[in-house]
């Protein structure tokens, strides 16, 4: 796919394969956090309630026409998202902060969370007692999460002009 030239590409087994890609993306990332949480939820007792739920949020008509008809991909944002917050739960910080930075380069859409993460992550360790330890820790996920950016922009780096091409994209103003 190219930025320019791809444009009006639409053969019907093309279509086909950005739907089949999207469903797939859907089930792998969106999906399996869903039923991971819902599974491992606690409060919900009983597993009529759990299915219900997990009907709900896979049936959902915005998932089903607008992210499959149309290949919007935002189920592997969303994935990313969840599993982030499922790893915060489970006080696997780093890896969350690694998974966030992931979900924000695959869409951008996701930088609307990052008030949230970040309100999370400093209202969490200020409540702790050692200050050096909570402040090591935010070291090391802040280390995480700049080495995971560095390693998914690292093949843009090495030409600005692709760099102010790249952002350009991503931000048309």
């Amino acid at each position: 796919m190219d930025l320019i030239t791809s444009h009006g590409y639409e053969t019907s087994s093309h279509k086909s394969f950005m739907r089949i890609t999207s469903l797939i993306s859907g089930i792998i990332f969106y999906l399996s956090s869903l039923i991971y949480h819902t599974l491992s939820d606690k409060k919900l007792f009983r597993f009529s309630n759990k299915l219900s739920l997990l009907l709900l949020t896979t049936c959902s008509p915005l998932l089903i026409l607008i992210d499959h008809g149309h290949f919007q991909y935002n189920c592997v944002m969303s994935g990313l998202v969840l599993w982030a917050l499922i790893l915060i739960e489970n006080k696997q910080f780093a890896l969350a902060g690694v998974l966030f930075i992931m979900a924000i380069n695959f869409k951008i859409l996701a930088l609307y969370y990052s008030i949230a993460f970040f309100a999370y992550y400093l209202g969490y360790f200020l409540k702790q007692k050692n200050y050096l330890q909570s402040l090591l820790r935010i070291a090391f996920i802040a280390l995480a999460m700049i080495s995971t950016l560095i390693l998914l922009w690292w093949p843009w780096l090495k030409n600005t002009n692709t760099i102010k091409d790249v952002l350009n994209a991503i931000f048309p103003l």
